[in-house]
């Protein structure tokens, strides 16, 4: 690139920056310091939901924390927690007023099946399919022979700044709500990668978030965490995120160790095994809709220096 085109892209870079801070002045309820505030049966997004590719939307993460939440308030007639919580991602969910809708596929006491959704203006714009179990007692698996090893990756022992605060740009509100502590990896880089996450803020303004909400929130990141195309050329974004419970994770942080594959026809599938501090929590899958354009985080990467 010549110094003109350098200086242009700088140029295009600054108008950018000033763009998206705008925007970011204009979405969602600024100054609470949670994802979602209850009003009524609706639900209002904070600043804090913010995604990367607008900040009018919502990053992947609060939705799936959302529904995970509208699940939990489903009462059982068992003693019962969730087995799978399929999401699917059917359009930009807005930083805006919700409404959350629940309804009971399949009642029972060993399984039942729960649907939520989420609409704004009345137009469904998430939806989620939850399968919960009933407890009962297998503890004779934790100390089997042939259990299979389930040790977390090395804990974190720090946090991370976010690329996009290194190159001095504006973070999108979710990243905010986040400490990270990255284990292997990088921007672009492949696989192995793991990266520590943690949920500093509760997902409804007044309630503490439940271990389900926030591993449902950090599953979203199974897809991008591993991701191996270039970010100046290539982005991926997951239209759906199943989220597989081993068991609910305890302490606050949750570890995403995660490899991404790309077919040929735009089409890539991530995968990921979810920790907590003490070990195996459950697994995350992604599809994801690979397009030749570049990333968000790519003007962050190369401001950073860090563009492979």
């Amino acid at each position: 690139m010549g110094a003109d085109q350098q200086a242009d892209q700088r140029a295009d870079d600054r108008a950018d920056d000033r763009a998206d801070r705008q925007a970011g002045r204009q979405a969602g309820s600024g100054g609470t310091d949670a994802l979602f505030v209850r009003e009524g049966t609706a639900y209002v997004a904070t600043h804090l939901t913010q995604g990367p590719w607008n900040p009018a939307h919502q990053h992947g993460g609060p939705v799936s924390a959302l529904l995970a939440h509208l699940v939990g308030r489903v009462p059982t007639l068992v003693p019962m927690r969730c087995g799978r919580l399929t999401v699917d991602l059917m359009r930009a969910v807005p930083v805006a007023r919700l409404e959350g809708v629940t309804r009971v596929v399949r009642e029972g006491k060993r399984v039942q099946v729960v649907e939520a959704a989420l609409l704004h203006d009345g137009t469904e714009v998430a939806r989620a399919c939850a399968l919960r179990i009933r407890v009962a007692d297998s503890a004779d698996a934790l100390d089997h022979p042939r259990r299979p090893d389930e040790s977390p990756p090395p804990p974190p022992t720090g946090t991370d700044e976010s690329v996009l605060a290194r190159a001095g740009l504006p973070v999108p509100g979710f990243l905010r709500a986040l400490d990270m502590h990255r284990v292997t990896g990088g921007l672009g880089l492949g696989a192995p990668a793991c990266t520590w996450f943690r949920l500093h803020v509760p997902v409804v303004a007044g309630e503490p978030a439940t271990p389900f909400e926030r591993l449902a929130a950090m599953a979203d990141f199974t897809s991008g965490t591993a991701n191996f195309l270039p970010v100046d050329r290539w982005s991926s974004i997951n239209a759906d995120v199943s989220l597989y419970v081993l068991r609910e994770p305890v302490g606050e942080w949750i570890a995403v160790d995660a490899v991404a594959h790309v077919a040929g026809d735009g089409i890539g599938h991530s995968e990921a095994r979810l920790y907590d501090a003490i070990g195996l929590v459950g697994t995350g899958a992604t599809a994801q809709v690979v397009d030749e354009v570049a990333s968000p985080f790519a003007r962050a990467a190369r401001l950073a220096g860090e563009l492979g």
